[in-house]
């Protein structure tokens, strides 16, 4: 996650107007209060990305990548074929060779990008569009591991498995007060910050036009769409 420069993915491929993301939950959504200091964030630091290898025992070589007791450590970074994730691939590994890393890109063909199996059993990292918010985190349960025996259905695609994580999803599932269901879902993004099974990259964003004579459209959480204070739109 050190090794990940969002600044130059955004500045290269979204003008420099991308939200950046720390976790799949946005500050100004429906859970965003949940969101505090308590939460660990890795911005772009190739020295701390030096530091972490340095503790689990890789070293870089005279050719500046990181090896270990095997060798050079090669990492693939896979993405579907689009426009902007591939730019956003490009970008990325760049950032990451720049910290030490080699990395291999691999782009998957349009005929394949849809196969649920293809997209769950990629060799190391995997860009893609996910949901944010509750639904993010729902896909982060142990129960969303796709495998064969699922058809490969499911969102977590990382295989992360947490007991921990199940037990605070399921409580928060099964909770009606609001400030203990904020509790919960603050406890759930230390646990995905620590253990980080995803890199959150950015928010989607998208342009709403409308009429200068119309006021009450304003900005929205990822997970929902900018007609949802429709109610308050008045014409001038």
């Amino acid at each position: 996650a050190h090794g990940t420069n969002k600044q130059a993915m955004s500045d290269a491929v979204y003008g420099g107007q991308a939200v950046f993301a720390d976790t799949p939950v946005w500050s100004g959504s429906a859970w965003g209060d949940a969101v505090d200091d308590s939460i660990p964030t890795y911005p772009f630091d190739p020295r701390a990305a030096a530091s972490l290898m340095d503790q689990a025992g890789m070293s870089k070589g005279s050719d500046g990548f990181f090896r270990g007791p095997e060798g050079r450590i090669s990492l693939e970074i896979a993405t579907v074929t689009s426009p902007a994730s591939v730019s956003e691939l490009v970008v990325m590994a760049d950032g990451l060779r720049t910290a030490g890393f080699e990395v291999q890109q691999k782009v998957i063909p349009a005929a394949q990008a849809q196969d649920n199996q293809v997209r769950a059993t990629y060799a190391t990292m995997f860009t893609s569009t996910t949901n944010s918010g509750e639904s993010a985190m729902g896909n982060l349960a142990t129960a969303q591991i796709p495998s064969a025996a699922t058809r490969w259905l499911g969102g977590n695609r990382g295989a992360w498995s947490s007991s921990e994580f199940d037990r605070l999803f399921n409580t928060f599932n099964t909770t009606l007060d609001r400030s203990e269901r904020v509790r919960l879902m603050r406890q759930m993004l230390r646990l995905y910050a620590d253990d980080l099974p995803l890199i959150s990259l950015f928010f989607r964003g998208s342009a709403f036009a409308h009429v200068a004579e119309l006021t009450g459209p304003g900005p929205c959480a990822p997970e929902t769409n900018p007609a949802w204070n429709i109610h308050e739109w008045e014409f001038k």
